[in-house]
């Protein structure tokens, strides 16, 4: 007859209840940071609906409002000719 190293009442915790544990760990950490992410992106939207320059003067966003906008930005940067082909290359393509 084998001697017992441990009793039973001094054994460890199932597996199971281990794991589960871990699982829901796991849940409420993953579930703190993503609510956490949907809090600060939402806020950075109100923030930015209300206190941008468009929205200041009284140009809310809309479908396209924002690429036009990123176009006429590009333009006031890089100025037109920001193709990487000349408008004689352009219009020779074109007519083929």
């Amino acid at each position: 007859m084998a001697i017992s190293v441990m009793p039973k009442m001094c054994s460890a915790l199932p597996m199971a209840i281990i794991n589960g544990a871990f699982s829901a760990l796991l849940f409420y950490i993953f579930s703190g940071v993503n609510a956490t992410w949907f809090a600060l992106t939402y806020g950075i939207r109100v923030h930015m609906n209300g206190k941008s320059g468009l929205c200041e003067k009284g140009r809310w966003l809309g479908k396209y409002r924002v690429a036009t906008d990123i176009v006429k930005a590009i333009k006031n940067d890089l100025g037109n000719d920001i193709c990487a082909y000349l408008d004689r290359e352009l219009e020779l393509a074109w007519r083929e």
